[in-house]
């Protein structure tokens, strides 16, 4: 049996699962039936929280199991669960990420910010549709992909 915690931030929610000494092993199809919103929890995605040598490691995978490189969402998520749960004191601090080392202002109650680093825009055609017509689009990277489109 595994233990965990479920915790939303900004329309998005998570199973948050603590595995400090990354012992749990979670297979693809696993994440998939538990964020499953009719059979399983539901989430829109799973944090394993692991220490690796010493620095706070945000292990995510989306909703359909496949492995991504962070959340700006789920992050602050993790934060509040750490600082809650008494594994982080508040304060500024950084969650390592596949996307790299990112820095958090986490203070005893209220919003975090996270720092997510340099954003740029990715040329390329993307299409986009809401209610059967195109949409002004635009590609953003900051660690992962992101598409924007405007109804």
């Amino acid at each position: 049996m595994i233990k965990a915690t479920y915790g939303h931030g900004t329309h998005n929610d998570f199973v948050l699962v603590f595995d400090e000494n990354d012992e749990i092993r979670l297979t693809p199809d696993q994440i998939k039936r538990i964020c499953d919103r009719k059979n399983g929890v539901g989430s829109d995605g799973l944090i394993k929280i692991i220490k690796k040598d010493g620095a706070w490691f945000m292990d995510y995978a989306n909703a359909d199991g496949s492995v991504a490189e962070m959340c700006g969402n789920g992050i602050r998520v993790m934060a509040r669960y750490l600082t809650d749960r008494g594994h982080q004191p508040s304060g500024i601090y950084a969650i390592n990420t596949r996307d790299g080392r990112k820095f958090l202002s986490v203070p005893e109650a209220g919003d975090i910010s996270v720092n997510m680093g340099q954003v740029s825009v990715v040329p390329g055609e993307i299409s986009v549709s809401c209610k059967l017509k195109q949409l002004p689009r635009f590609k953003y990277q900051y660690g992962k992909s992101t598409c924007c489109g405007f109804c």
